[in-house]
């Protein structure tokens, strides 16, 4: 019996011991926070502006959070392409990789940049279910003759007749991206087509992407 109260005692000498590290340790732990969240905030306004080494600099913080900015910095329309592009590819460094976030920037209204470098993300990590729905959904797209986000954007400016070539090369990058990764696992694209375009009226489409994928 004295030895169980003597292990009791050290029980809770040890739990004493552990609320007063935590009690000391909390203020500092959520100072160290607040700093950081403040660190990146300002980091992600300047990355917004087109800074690339405060991309990288924000991309150095391997914490959830810096993880958090760089994702909310890949998806902002407002932000410079170059920025969001770079912090894309600093994504494509991390462990864990949020493919439906990704996935959503490969659609055409996204600026080339952004979608070229989503597209070697994938090229690097694997092109899964929902990299191969969404570059599908893009590439119907491009099918049906929607404007790329270049495209509107030349309608908008003077002489965009001049721009004709570079668009045509622009929108000609864009499809080797997307048939790159349909190729990637071209079974699981072509269960998908059969999934997703079983249509009739999607037959020419299907046609269209099965010609140029390579036979497993």
């Amino acid at each position: 019996m004295a030895w169980n109260d003597q292990t009791l005692k050290g029980y809770r000498l040890v739990i004493l011991v552990a609320f007063c590290v935590v009690s000391l340790a909390a203020p500092f732990w959520r100072a160290a926070r607040i700093s950081e969240r403040n660190e990146l905030h300002e980091l992600y306004l300047s990355s917004s502006v087109g800074e690339l080494d405060s991309v990288k600099s924000m991309a150095s913080h391997h914490s959830s959070e810096g993880t958090s900015w760089l994702e909310k910095l890949a998806q902002d329309r407002s932000a410079a392409a170059e920025s969001r592009s770079q912090a894309i590819a600093e994504l494509g460094k991390r462990r864990f990789l949020n493919t439906e976030l990704l996935a959503q920037l490969l659609w055409i209204d996204q600026p080339f940049v952004v979608r070229h470098a989503t597209a070697e993300v994938f090229e690097q990590r694997g092109c899964d279910k929902t990299c191969v729905s969404a570059t599908l959904y893009a590439m119907r797209g491009i099918w049906d003759g929607k404007h790329t986000a270049e495209m509107r954007l030349a309608t908008e400016l003077p002489d965009s007749d001049r721009m004709e070539p570079l668009l045509a090369k622009l929108r000609s990058q864009t499809e080797d991206d997307y048939v790159g990764l349909l190729n990637k696992d071209p079974s699981a694209t072509r269960k998908s087509l059969k999934a997703e375009y079983g249509n009739v009226s999607d037959s020419a489409f299907v046609s269209s992407v099965e010609a140029r994928l390579r036979h497993a």
